[in-house]
């Protein structure tokens, strides 16, 4: 089944977001340009509000998203190189694989750095 996509209003309505943070939140690159969203992108704009809170705006976050662009396209790299034809459902499975192995290694990087551990 289809996920259901939303439009800004009903993202704005399901979040709390203004049109003017939802702006700032696109603008970054943080959500796609579009009229239409996945359903995912309310947990992500919720994220963006509580950031927010703390003093971490979207522009604040331009340099995560270029992180992540910069992770995608190793991801696809060593996908290619396996020999698996971009694209198909296998490709898609083993790109999301080795993003959830990247987030694990990103998480304990990130997690002792602050610790000090």
């Amino acid at each position: 089944m289809p996920r259901r996509l939303l439009g800004r209003e009903e993202l704005q309505q399901l979040t709390g977001a203004s049109s003017r943070f939802l702006g700032e939140a696109i603008a970054a690159g943080l959500l796609p340009a579009a009229e239409v969203f996945p359903h995912e992108a309310v947990a992500e704009l919720t994220a963006l509000l509580r950031l927010a809170e703390q003093g971490i705006t979207p522009r604040h976050l331009r340099a995560v998203r270029v992180a992540a662009e910069r992770e995608a396209e190793l991801i696809e790299h060593a996908v290619s190189s396996r020999g698996v034809r971009g694209g198909s459902p296998h490709s898609t499975e083993d790109a999301l694989a080795i993003a959830a192995e990247l987030e694990t290694v990103r998480s304990g990087v990130l997690k002792r750095r602050l610790t000090g551990r």
